[in-house]
């Protein structure tokens, strides 16, 4: 669980478009024979208490204050070190903060991503500030991504523990940047013990097919077609129904029947 936690918090300064400190996820544990049923993490981000399903028009960007949800991620990545960590919190974001303050060199990949996508965003400034290429200009390979911002907020986290992301300093820049636009979020929604921004542990899912077993993350997080996967891999046809089911409990989650 350590290394799960560290690794999630490097790829925020290593892997910018998917690595995230303001969005959500999921976390599959498997605690080993005999240390308990495995247990799924779940820290999606979720809406805004005032959003509605009608809130957007077809015409409008996805790009705006209005879409950004109350983030889970932190919340999320503490209950498991909680529930599973050995290491002090702090110690587990070092190798992030590092990532983040030296900076690290970039791979052609990485680097048409964000060529890309500030290309997309011109009106952004303050994306543009943060991952915009210091001098102006393309992206290149083996060019150093730095963002001291990051690492102060990183800093922070590890000194002050997870709530700081929820309350004080971090929560204020951005509940001020979300005010900047028209938004949907309050600040009592992000704030710690509020409800909205939330991580919760579930029993994992079984899925049995044939003489298939395996063991997956809840529903949201493609658990199905997870299973058709491992079922094609196999070799085998989906013929009988494909039964989900909480691990521990005769709750039926889902069914598909495919002749």
């Amino acid at each position: 669980m350590d290394a799960a936690v560290a690794t999630a918090f490097a790829l925020v300064a290593a892997y910018p478009p998917a690595g995230n400190l303001g969005g959500g996820g999921f976390m599959l544990v498997h605690p080993g024979p005999g240390k308990g049923e495995p247990v799924v993490f779940d820290y999606r981000e979720s809406a805004p208490a005032a959003a509605r399903s009608n809130m957007f028009t077809p015409e409008e960007s996805q790009f705006t204050h209005k879409s950004v949800a109350v983030p889970g991620t932190i919340r999320g990545l503490a209950l498991a070190h909680q529930r599973f960590g050995t290491l002090p919190w702090r110690e587990l974001l070092q190798p992030a903060i590092a990532l983040a303050r030296n900076g690290f060199l970039l791979d052609t990949n990485l680097a048409d991503s964000m060529n890309v996508t500030l290309a997309a965003a011109p009106e952004k400034s303050e994306f543009q500030r943060v991952f915009g290429k210091p001098g102006g200009g393309l992206w290149r390979l083996g060019d150093r991504l730095v963002q001291p911002d990051l690492a102060r907020t990183l800093e922070m986290l590890a000194d002050l523990g997870p709530d700081a992301f929820y309350q004080g300093p971090i929560a204020d820049e951005f509940l001020a940047e979300i005010a900047g636009g028209v938004a949907r979020m309050q600040g009592n929604e992000i704030a710690s013990g509020s409800g909205s921004a939330f991580a919760q542990a579930l029993r994992s899912l079984a899925g049995a097919f044939a003489n298939v077993l395996a063991t997956l993350a809840d529903v949201l997080a493609g658990t199905g077609l997870s299973l058709m996967v491992l079922a094609l891999l196999h070799g085998l046809r989906l013929r009988g129904p494909l039964i989900l089911r909480r691990i521990g409990g005769a709750r039926e989650c889902g069914q598909t029947q495919q002749q």
